[in-house]
C-alpha cells in the first residue's frame, strides 16, 4: 500500500474515532476531578441553569464534565467551583445536599448567587459558570437543532450562494 492511499483510508476513519476518544479522555479527567475535589452539586446545579426546555438538559450533554476539564486548566478555578458547591450545599436545608433538594428551591438558591454582592464567592462562582457553561452548552451540536442553526457552513458551504435572496 502506498503511502498516499494509506493516509486517504486514514484520514476517512479520523472523523467517527477522535470524538469518542475525546469524550473519554474528558469523562476519565473530569470524573477524578470532581471526587477529588467533591463537586458532586456542579452537574445539578448546571441543570438548574440549563434545564433543557426543548433543548438538552445540562446533564444530557455531560456538561460539568466539559466545566471541571476546563478548569483544571485555568489558575484556582477548580478551587472556585469546590466552594461554590461547598456553599451550595450548605445553603440547602434540610440536609446540606443540593442534590437532594426540590427545583424551587434550587431555582431560589442560583437567585441568591446571582444577586448577591458583587465580588462575593456566590457571585464570582456564579458569573464564572454560568458564562464558560453558555460556552460550552450552545457549542455542542445537540443544542442547535432546538435554535434552528443547521451547524456551521463547511464544509458544505452555502450551494444557494448565486441565487437572489428570497
Amino acid at each position: 500500500m502506498r503511502r498516499r492511499d494509506f493516509l486517504k483510508v486514514g484520514v476517512m476513519f479520523i472523523p467517527a474515532i477522535l470524538p469518542a476518544h475525546i469524550d473519554a479522555a474528558v469523562s476519565t479527567r473530569a470524573d477524578s476531578a470532581i471526587r477529588r475535589h467533591k463537586l458532586n452539586a456542579l452537574s445539578s446545579y448546571l441543570d438548574t441553569l440549563f434545564p433543557g426546555e426543548g433543548l438538552p438538559r445540562a446533564s444530557e450533554l455531560k456538561l460539568h464534565e466539559y466545566l471541571v476539564t476546563h478548569a483544571l486548566e485555568v489558575e484556582n478555578y477548580v478551587q472556585l467551583l469546590s466552594l461554590g458547591c461547598y456553599w451550595l450545599n450548605a445553603q440547602s436545608a434540610p440536609g446540606g445536599n443540593f442534590v437532594l433538594i426540590d427545583e424551587a428551591m434550587k431555582v431560589d438558591l442560583v437567585t441568591r448567587m446571582e444577586t448577591s454582592t458583587a465580588g462575593s464567592l456566590e457571585r464570582q462562582f456564579f458569573e464564572r459558570t454560568l458564562s464558560d457553561a453558555t460556552k460550552f452548552y450552545y457549542a455542542h451540536p445537540r443544542t442547535w437543532r432546538g435554535l434552528g442553526f443547521k451547524g456551521p457552513p463547511q464544509p458544505t458551504g452555502f450551494p444557494d450562494y448565486a441565487r437572489a435572496p428570497s
